[in-house]
Protein backbone atom coordinates (compact mmCIF):
# COMPACT_ATOMS: atom_id res chain seq x y z
CA UNK A 1 0.00 0.00 0.00
CA UNK A 2 1.36 3.64 -0.89
CA UNK A 3 2.44 5.75 1.93
CA UNK A 4 -0.13 8.69 1.70
CA UNK A 5 -3.33 6.67 3.40
CA UNK A 6 -0.76 5.68 6.46
CA UNK A 7 -0.05 9.42 6.82
CA UNK A 8 -3.92 9.80 7.26
CA UNK A 9 -3.89 8.49 10.52
CA UNK A 10 0.11 8.64 12.07
CA UNK A 11 1.26 12.15 10.46
CA UNK A 12 -1.48 14.07 10.23
CA UNK A 13 -2.92 13.88 13.58
CA UNK A 14 -0.36 13.44 15.22
CA UNK A 15 3.00 14.87 13.84
CA UNK A 16 3.95 18.88 14.37
CA UNK A 17 6.70 18.69 11.46
CA UNK A 18 4.36 16.65 9.19
CA UNK A 19 3.82 18.71 5.65
CA UNK A 20 1.53 17.22 3.30
CA UNK A 21 2.51 16.78 -0.18
CA UNK A 22 6.30 15.42 0.33
CA UNK A 23 5.46 11.41 -0.24
CA UNK A 24 8.96 10.64 -1.27
CA UNK A 25 9.93 11.63 2.81
CA UNK A 26 9.39 9.03 5.67
CA UNK A 27 10.38 9.27 9.05
CA UNK A 28 11.19 5.73 10.74
CA UNK A 29 7.77 6.29 12.94
CA UNK A 30 5.78 6.06 9.35
CA UNK A 31 8.22 3.43 7.89
CA UNK A 32 7.35 1.69 11.51
CA UNK A 33 3.64 1.59 11.09
CA UNK A 34 3.46 0.61 7.30
CA UNK A 35 5.67 -1.82 8.09
CA UNK A 36 3.67 -3.82 11.02
CA UNK A 37 -0.06 -2.92 10.29
CA UNK A 38 -2.47 -3.41 7.51
CA UNK A 39 -4.10 0.30 7.10
CA UNK A 40 -7.67 -1.22 7.97
CA UNK A 41 -6.22 -3.08 11.18
CA UNK A 42 -4.50 0.63 12.27
CA UNK A 43 -7.67 2.51 11.82
CA UNK A 44 -9.29 -0.02 13.57
CA UNK A 45 -7.11 0.38 16.50
CA UNK A 46 -6.50 3.90 16.42
CA UNK A 47 -10.74 4.11 17.00
CA UNK A 48 -10.26 2.31 20.48
CA UNK A 49 -7.70 4.77 21.61
CA UNK A 50 -8.52 7.09 24.51
CA UNK A 51 -7.90 10.82 24.40
CA UNK A 52 -4.08 11.34 26.67
CA UNK A 53 -1.33 13.00 26.64
CA UNK A 54 2.46 11.77 25.19
CA UNK A 55 4.89 11.64 28.06
CA UNK A 56 7.74 10.00 26.89
CA UNK A 57 7.20 7.26 29.48
CA UNK A 58 8.47 4.66 26.89
CA UNK A 59 11.39 6.42 25.68
CA UNK A 60 14.07 4.26 26.02
CA UNK A 61 12.24 1.52 24.12
CA UNK A 62 11.45 3.45 21.28
CA UNK A 63 14.52 5.24 21.10
CA UNK A 64 16.03 2.05 20.02
CA UNK A 65 12.25 0.92 17.65
CA UNK A 66 12.20 4.63 15.93
CA UNK A 67 14.78 6.94 16.53
CA UNK A 68 17.51 5.43 16.17
CA UNK A 69 16.97 4.36 12.75
CA UNK A 70 15.70 7.30 11.81
CA UNK A 71 17.06 8.65 8.90
CA UNK A 72 15.75 12.32 9.96
CA UNK A 73 18.13 12.83 12.69
CA UNK A 74 20.81 13.11 10.42
CA UNK A 75 20.02 16.87 9.84
CA UNK A 76 19.52 16.61 13.78
CA UNK A 77 16.30 15.94 16.24
CA UNK A 78 15.28 18.29 18.38
CA UNK A 79 13.06 16.03 20.86
CA UNK A 80 16.45 13.62 20.65
CA UNK A 81 19.05 16.60 21.24
CA UNK A 82 16.56 17.64 24.49
CA UNK A 83 15.72 21.23 22.94
CA UNK A 84 12.88 22.46 24.99
CA UNK A 85 9.52 23.01 22.87
CA UNK A 86 10.50 20.12 20.20
CA UNK A 87 8.51 17.14 20.50
CA UNK A 88 8.80 13.78 18.63
CA UNK A 89 7.85 12.89 15.26
CA UNK A 90 4.19 11.89 15.39
CA UNK A 91 4.80 7.66 14.41
CA UNK A 92 6.45 8.08 18.26
CA UNK A 93 3.97 10.27 20.24
CA UNK A 94 1.21 7.46 18.43
CA UNK A 95 3.25 4.32 19.42
CA UNK A 96 3.92 5.70 22.96
CA UNK A 97 0.23 6.11 23.50
CA UNK A 98 -0.62 2.68 22.08
CA UNK A 99 1.78 0.71 24.69
CA UNK A 100 0.54 2.96 27.44
CA UNK A 101 -3.34 1.93 26.75
CA UNK A 102 -2.31 -1.10 26.63
CA UNK A 103 -3.13 -1.97 22.65
CA UNK A 104 0.70 -2.43 21.54
CA UNK A 105 2.40 -4.95 23.53
CA UNK A 106 6.24 -3.37 23.92
CA UNK A 107 7.18 -7.41 23.67
CA UNK A 108 5.96 -7.30 20.25
CA UNK A 109 8.30 -4.50 19.44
Amino acid sequence: MKKAPFETLVCSPWCRFYKGGKEEMACAGLIFFQNRFEWNSLNKLLQTLEPMSWNASEDQLLAGVLCDPCEFRVDGCGFREGEEDSPPCGGYILLELLIRQGLVQREDL
